[in-house]
């Protein structure tokens, strides 16, 4: 190298997650990169609170935070990255540790929240920080659609659980943003709110904070479970595999998370659009009183085929013994023909193990991302 010359700048790293903590006096922004803080600039506007996906670059004048480049593999990049980061616990855990913590939320307890934030989150130079009216307004409404989304202590989630889980549990919040937007519907739905979509809560909370993971834990550890599993659903479209759901379920004193994986059934009947007309259920249902337990089941119409593969014997004959009343629930519910057995773990099909790990571990079905942090 001559010497007296620049170093050169290293070459741009792969694309990362990055969080916005604050924007300094001097128009640099603190961030989180990998879990450490650093000072850094972005050509792009990025907001106090917000997380991005970007390119890093190290740079003779400091970091530099870039937009990804717009391509047909943007959606994969993105993901991916998200799926580099800190595995989050489940939403078994996360929702129910949400809705405790917005429950002992107190206002003045602590100088975590900003109470005169601009309309791009930062506060004036030299003001500290103090609870204010925003932050508890929505804390108030994330709890609400929390509460509405986990089933009753005593319970296990209802379909309208279900379906409220996947509409409002925020994996559809950017499709929700883009009908709002579309100028093609002729009845656009509403933009979705603080007080109706999960997502839209958490990060109109992180809004308000200095530091979401500081200053609201279990609200920060919701949202990353929540963009973890868009990320995987993105990957499996990307292989025309399943999409999965976490459910939250009481067992007994302790909450579990149910993985759902649905896919539509290809070897089945199309509709006259050439859309098909059943799908295929493989689901991860962690059970005190049966153990690790998966069920593959598909629905066509009014004909309902389930099986469940539990691996202690003795739990078996048990779930053999109820199997002629979930039959008639079933077939009280619309299912005309409703086919049940239960069979060792052990004999699931190297396609139905894989299908029922990637769900439990909360990855891509494909897998290839060896690199992910489990």
């Amino acid at each position: 190298m001559v010497s007296g010359s620049a170093p050169s700048p290293s070459p741009p790293s792969e694309p990362v997650v990055v969080d916005v903590i604050s924007r300094e006096p001097n128009g640099q922004l603190r961030v989180r990169i990998d879990g450490r803080e650093a000072t850094a600039t972005s050509p792009q506007p990025m907001q106090p609170g917000g997380r991005y996906v970007v390119q890093v670059d190290r740079t003779p004048a400091g970091v530099v935070l870039r937009p990804l480049p717009d391509s047909p593999q943007l959606p994969t990049a993105v993901a991916t990255a998200i799926l580099r980061t800190d595995k989050p616990p489940p939403i078994g855990v996360s929702l129910p540790s949400l809705v405790k913590e917005l429950t002992l939320f107190k206002p003045d307890a602590g100088p975590t929240v900003r109470e005169d934030a601009n309309s791009s989150g930062t506060l004036p130079h030299g003001r500290a920080s103090v609870p204010g009216e925003a932050t508890q307004r929505i804390a108030a409404e994330v709890r609400e659609v929390a509460v509405k989304l986990l089933p009753p202590a005593d319970q296990p989630p209802t379909a309208d659980k279900l379906r409220q889980m996947v509409e409002n549990g925020g994996t559809h919040f950017e499709a929700k943003l883009g009908r709002a937007a579309d100028p093609t519907l002729p009845d656009r739905p509403a933009p979705p709110a603080p007080n109706t979509d999960l997502k839209a809560g958490l990060l109109s909370l992180a809004r308000t904070v200095s530091d979401l993971a500081s200053a609201f834990p279990a609200a920060a550890a919701t949202l990353d479970g929540i963009e973890r599993q868009q990320a995987v659903n993105v990957l499996n479209q990307q292989t025309g595999g399943m999409m999965v759901v976490q459910i939250p379920f009481p067992d007994g004193p302790h909450w579990r998370t149910l993985g759902l994986g649905i896919e539509p059934d290809r070897g089945g009947e199309p509709d006259a659009s050439g859309r098909p007309t059943g799908f295929r259920v493989m689901m991860h249902v962690p059970l005190s009183s049966l153990g690790e337990t998966w069920i593959d089941a598909s629905a066509e119409t009014n004909r309902l085929r389930a099986v469940l593969y539990v691996s202690d014997p003795a739990a078996r004959d048990r779930v053999r013994a109820e199997l002629p009343d979930l039959r008639g629930e079933l077939q009280g519910s619309g299912f005309a023909e409703v086919l049940l057995d239960v069979r060792p773990a052990a004999d699931l099909t190297a396609s139905q193990r894989r299908k029922a790990n990637a769900i439990r571990e909360g990855v891509p079905e494909g897998g290839g991302l060896i690199d992910v942090r489990a």
